[in-house]
């Protein structure tokens, strides 16, 4: 029996895009971009899913996470 092991390191996690924080990138995190999808940030400074951090969820946030996705 050969085996190897081999220690490795997660950089970057959880996922920005990980919005829901299952720990998956799907539907649930879907959910989170338009629950926030044009939502003022003046009202609601806790918006999700800013994921390019221009303080508006919009189809540039949606470009970035289908990316990840």
């Amino acid at each position: 029996d050969n085996f190897e092991i081999t220690k490795a390191k997660l950089l970057d996690w959880p996922a920005a895009t990980d919005l829901d924080g299952d720990g998956f990138i799907g539907l649930g995190d879907v959910a989170v971009i338009t629950r926030y999808w044009l939502a003022d940030p003046n009202t609601d400074p806790n918006v999700e899913g800013n994921l390019n951090n221009d303080d508006i969820v919009n189809f540039l946030d949606f470009a970035e996470f289908g990316l990840a996705w």
